[in-house]
């Protein structure tokens, strides 16, 4: 049987709400090589320490979260973020997992500089956390309530903040948010998910990162592995 921790986590759909996008077409702007480098910067297993498994990105996540974030005031720079990346070459990743921890990435290739920066200026908007936690808060509690082996039974907490303190080194700005999601069970005890997202960007490029995973499981060596394959590959499909 599925814990209720796992079953809340899969609702989530994580690279579908905050790094996925469904692109209508290739924009008309788009150079050649603009799609190669994009699926270069995503991670596969080799990027990965340990036996990894893997699924599928979940487009229905990206849908579910949008409908939900366009009923939320706080979500304004959040939803002006994912309309840019309707309109840019992008691929996702697949999510990978073990143990319990998820980690997946995305790339967003735009036709400058410039565009990239807007783009990361709207995800670091002052109210992105807000609207990221209460997101995330109502896809559980739909969630939960849809099941009815969870319904009325399980409580669930959802929070989100920026992060300031990572890596400058890793490219020319960064957008990070963290937190977690507690599930209160009947019988009073807690399950903890950490939660968080990583955005870099590089030149025109913006690799977004999403990970999870229960307490006491690791994902930041994990993370730091994959970011750091990442994002070299992606330098190095950017240079001149």
């Amino acid at each position: 049987m599925t814990s209720p921790l796992r079953r809340a986590a899969l609702l989530l759909g994580l690279v579908g709400i905050l790094v996925g996008t469904v692109v209508v077409a290739t924009p008309a702007w788009a150079r050649a090589s603009d799609g190669q480098i994009a699926r270069r910067t995503l991670i596969t297993v080799t990027d990965l320490p340990g036996t990894w498994t893997s699924t599928p990105p979940d487009q229905a996540a990206t849908t579910r979260a949008e409908k939900i974030a366009k009923t939320i005031p706080a979500c304004k720079d959040y939803l002006a973020f994912t309309r840019a990346n309707t309109r840019v070459v992008h691929a996702d990743s697949r999510t990978f997992s073990l143990g319990g921890a998820e980690l997946s990435n995305s790339a967003s290739v735009y036709p400058n500089v410039a565009a990239a920066n807007r783009s990361m200026r709207s995800l670091g908007g002052f109210d992105v956390a807000q609207c990221l936690t209460s997101t995330f808060q109502k896809v559980v509690d739909q969630g939960l309530a849809a099941d009815p082996t969870t319904r009325g039974q399980v409580a669930a907490t959802v929070k989100l903040e920026p992060v300031s303190d990572v890596p400058t080194s890793l490219g020319d700005d960064i957008v990070a948010y963290a937190g977690g999601m507690t599930l209160t069970l009947p019988d009073g005890s807690q399950q903890n998910q950490i939660l968080g997202f990583i955005a870099v960007r590089f030149g025109r490029l913006i690799d977004g990162f999403t990970f999870s995973a229960p307490t006491g499981v690791d994902v930041q060596d994990p993370l730091q592995a994959a970011l750091a394959s990442s994002v070299g590959r992606a330098k190095d499909a950017l240079a001149p």
